[in-house]
């Protein structure tokens, strides 16, 4: 689902639109910004930024200048992201300068990417490029999972209607003399498929403790897991940065998971020679193991349960 979502957002059309909090934009920013594809909607302070942002909901990512709004930009990220939790798709990227007041780790906590100014050419379109696709697969991402908490809520409905309807037939055959008629066509189809469902994921469930022990328990981890091994199948590097977005994690949850995960030879980093920003992550041929011994181990239970 992951790498059909990136697909769509790589070939959708380009219409990045920018909240940008600067008093004074620089000849850098109002050059790199001056795109096609992109609309820059400036704020001077941060009132005016909340403002435009509760309104536009297209847009895609935030910039904000602490050079030139000091304290008043500094707890702009948090405050949007906080009284709109359910745009958290939306990137951030700071601008700091010689006049930037000392903020801290409050920053790094948001995952936001850091420029310092003076900005070199071409810097904050790179930077931008790059917030705008993340976000625009992470927005995908959000909406393809309620689409498929919808489904599943549907068919979780029609599951237990037909159960339901199954096990009424089911009293009725034991208060009645003479023998119940059988469930119809779509009960008993139904009935069957909650089934092999049901036997499916208890063979997988006991699969995955056998090969992966503890690994499987943590779902977090579960899912970064899965999210390496896809990249790995599908011939492709990931960033940290994707890697999480994937997994449904925020950064700093995900970048402490890689960290253990590296340092039990699971998984390998490398920095990136173009961008010292990026690192990329991926499995070593120790964690590419385990998928291959659970591969195995599914074909055999699958083939040992077919022949039973």
């Amino acid at each position: 689902m992951q790498n059909r979502l990136a697909r769509i957002a790589a070939t959708a059309p380009f219409n990045c639109s920018i909240l940008l909090l600067s008093e004074d934009p620089d000849g850098a920013q109002r050059a790199d910004l001056a795109q096609p594809g992109f609309q820059v909607l400036r704020a001077r302070n941060a009132r005016e930024a909340k403002r435009i942002f509760a309104e536009r909901a297209e847009i895609s990512v935030v910039i904000i200048d602490l050079e030139t709004t000091g304290a008043d930009g500094t707890h702009l990220a948090g405050a949007l992201r906080t009284e709109h939790a359910g745009r958290d798709w939306v990137e951030y990227v700071i601008l700091s300068g010689s006049g930037t007041p000392d903020i801290g780790p409050s920053f790094d906590a948001l995952a936001c990417d850091r420029l310092s100014k003076p900005l070199g050419p071409g810097q904050l379109l790179a930077a931008v490029t790059q917030s705008y696709n993340s976000a625009r697969l992470r927005r995908l991402n959000q909406e393809e999972g309620h689409f498929l908490e919808a489904s599943m809520a549907e068919f979780q409905t029609r599951i237990g209607t037909a159960a339901s309807q199954l096990l009424a037939h089911i009293k009725q055959g034991y208060g009645a003399t003479t023998a119940a008629a059988p469930p119809a066509g779509d009960e008993r189809d139904a009935a069957r498929q909650l089934r092999t469902l049901v036997h499916e994921e208890k063979m997988r469930a006991r699969l995955r403790e056998k090969v992966f022990g503890s690994l499987a328990h943590n779902r977090a981890r579960w899912m970064l897991l899965l999210v390496l091994s896809e990249a790995f199948q599908a011939r492709q590097e990931v960033t940290i940065k994707s890697t999480a977005y994937q997994a449904g994690l925020p950064l700093s949850s995900a970048l402490r998971l890689l960290n253990e995960m590296c340092s039990q030879g699971l998984a390998a980093r490398r920095g990136d020679p173009l961008d010292a920003r990026r690192s990329f992550v991926a499995l070593t041929p120790l964690g590419q193991s385990y998928f291959m011994r659970y591969a195995a181990e599914l074909s055999r239970a699958k083939a040992a349960d077919t022949a039973s």
